[in-house]
């Protein structure tokens, strides 16, 4: 579990989250939405103290981190485990397509999480979780300083759901968070 306080971007926008495509691992660039929304969060985390960064090494995640380090030029760090979740045969599809193909076929699928369906080859949502807190807490405990994380929608839900321990929480497209913890208990809000 982490210990202190750090900040959390999701990436920009990308052609396949404007189509509502299930993402996962398949490595979708930016589109010139998401460039601008990365410029956006870049003027946002302007007025907060940022001494290193890191970021999924998905291009989508790693380019919005190489916006918003544009004038900063803090330390960038690859991380492999901060990767979007597998979604396996699931990946590529829309939100509608998985919806009926999980009405026809509910063998193929597992429990739902967040009232979506996940097929069985997809990533267990609880080896999210494991690897995305373990990839914070490894961060924050190599780094003194103010760390931010840049990386996908599940990391962000499966974070949250860790530290807020609630119900999973979707986060916006290139919309800075600051997850803090006071006393032992954690919050997050949107800056």
């Amino acid at each position: 579990m982490p210990s202190r306080s750090f900040y959390f971007l999701r990436h920009g926008q990308t052609d396949w989250n404007k189509e509502e495509r299930m993402q996962g691992h398949t490595d979708i660039p930016l589109n010139e939405t998401g460039r601008e929304q990365a410029r956006g969060a870049l003027t946002i985390l302007a007025d907060h103290q940022i001494d290193v960064i890191y970021a999924s090494p998905l291009s989508r995640a790693y380019e919005t981190a190489q916006i918003v380090n544009e004038t900063r030029r803090a330390p960038l760090v690859s991380h492999e485990d901060l990767k979007e979740r597998y979604y396996g045969s699931n990946e590529g599809l829309t939100f509608t397509e998985i919806l009926a193909k999980a009405e026809k076929h509910p063998e193929l699928f597992q429990a739902k999480v967040s009232k979506f369906p996940h097929p069985l080859d997809a990533e267990p949502i609880d080896d999210l979780k494991k690897r995305a807190v373990a990839a914070v807490k490894s961060a924050l405990e190599k780094h003194e300083g103010n760390v931010l994380f840049v990386a996908h929608g599940g990391v962000f839900s499966a974070i949250h759901h860790v530290l807020i321990k609630g119900e999973y929480t979707r986060s916006e497209n290139a919309v800075p968070y600051r997850f803090q913890i006071d006393s032992g208990v954690w919050t997050c809000e949107r800056l």
